[in-house]
């Protein structure tokens, strides 16, 4: 039991490395139950957003694996003086804090894009679409970038081994990829701000949601501390020991990222964004009360016998009653159109919603034309059964 080795190392005046390990096992253990509650909600209400998904269980794979290679990097002498660590500790470290490194820019890649692959699902704008477009384009840019830079920019052979008068411009490459990674970041948070500009919602919702895509603010700062820490080991001459705050930011910011790319869908907030976006509901006994001006829609009702002479009075009487329309479509990009039809009289039916949809082509025009919207047709079927009281008497 004496000879029993440790799992990790112990902190001292000569070892820093368990600082890096604390830093990445904790953030690690909490993208772990971000990502499975995530896994969990999207098993839960059945979404198909796969699209969305892959990208941030790929990232979290990724950062498991960065994790493990740091920490290999950790137990072969990182976070210590380099006087004191032999030629084949020092190659080992360097190795796998190399590949680590090239790691940490895919696993940042692929929250970025799982990101930004919810906000082009999220928007119907075809201008937002193409904005989440180019950003994901600059986001693999950058990203090959990155990798290209960090893999050679030091002399071969020993691309992994890093010294200031090895490598090109003393780790002047790290500047540029982390300026990019802030502004990318940047832009992520000012995307769901122009997605929710034109949606009606409750302002309670609208809060939420665009707090819970703000949080990317959190990796702009620890971005920004990234990239000022660059110059405390680039031009080092004990890079083993000067590199470990520079590291504990980038474990912060990685696993951070992917942590943060989860929030937006724990919140349940989709099916408020997407009622808000593209649907409407009418809640039962409640009829559509239409505004003077401008309307946003029109209805189709048929039936027959007393119940469409009841259906027709309730209806006309509450169009004429002001209030706000459930359907309104002053700054959106969609106008629906909602079709209420009963099963009583097919044949009657479908030639009432002809004659109507031709008296209501020009409003129709007008609202797809003057605001640049997107038409939805909506059929809602009612079915009314007869119950036969002379069997009673």
């Amino acid at each position: 039991m004496a000879d029993q080795k440790d799992a990790f190392q112990a902190l001292s005046s000569e070892n820093r490395g368990t600082l890096i390990t604390l830093t990445s096992v904790s953030l690690l253990i909490v993208a772990i139950i971000f990502v499975a509650a995530k896994f969990g909600s999207a098993i839960y209400f059945k979404q198909r957003r796969t699209a969305v998904n892959t990208p941030i269980w790929a990232a979290l794979i990724l950062a498991i694996i960065q994790v493990v290679l740091l920490q290999k990097a950790v137990d072969h002498g990182m976070g210590k003086h380099q006087d004191g660590l032999s030629d084949g500790d020092i190659q080992a470290w360097s190795k796998f804090a190399y590949a680590a490194h090239i790691l940490l820019i895919g696993a940042m890649s692929l929250s970025k894009m799982s990101t930004i692959l919810l906000i082009w699902k999220l928007t119907p704008s075809k201008s937002l679409r193409r904005s989440c477009a180019l950003t994901a384009g600059i986001v693999v840019g950058w990203s090959i970038f990155a990798v290209l830079g960090i893999a050679f920019q030091c002399e071969m052979p020993g691309p992994w081994l890093y010294s200031p008068e090895r490598c090109a411009g003393e780790g002047a490459i790290f500047y540029p990829i982390a300026v990019f990674n802030i502004l990318t970041e940047v832009i992520l948070v000012v995307l769901p701000f122009l997605m929710m500009r034109n949606v009606q919602m409750a302002q309670h919702k609208r809060v939420k949601i665009l707090c819970s895509f703000s949080s990317r603010l959190i990796i702009v700062f620890v971005g920004i501390a990234h990239l000022a820490l660059v110059p405390s080991f680039s031009h080092s001459t004990d890079v083993s020991w000067d590199i470990v705050n520079w590291e504990i930011v980038a474990q912060t910011m990685m696993l951070t990222t992917v942590i943060i790319a989860c929030v937006p869908t724990l919140y349940h907030i989709f099916a408020g964004l997407h009622s808000g976006l593209t649907t409407t509901q009418i809640p039962d006994g409640i009829g559509l009360e239409l505004p003077q001006t401008k309307p946003s829609g029109y209805i189709n009702q048929s039936s027959s016998g007393a119940s469409q002479s009841h259906s027709c009075s309730r209806s006309h009487g509450r169009s004429r009653k002001k209030g706000r329309s459930m359907l309104d479509g002053r700054d959106t990009d969609a106008v629906v159109i909602t079709e209420v039809s009963t099963g009583v009289n097919l044949g009657r039916d479908e030639r009432d919603r002809q004659s109507s949809s031709s008296e209501g082509a020009e409003s129709t025009r007008h609202l797809t034309q003057g605001n640049g919207g997107v038409l939805r047709t909506v059929d809602v079927t009612v079915s009314i059964e007869k119950q036969d009281h002379r069997d009673r008497l």
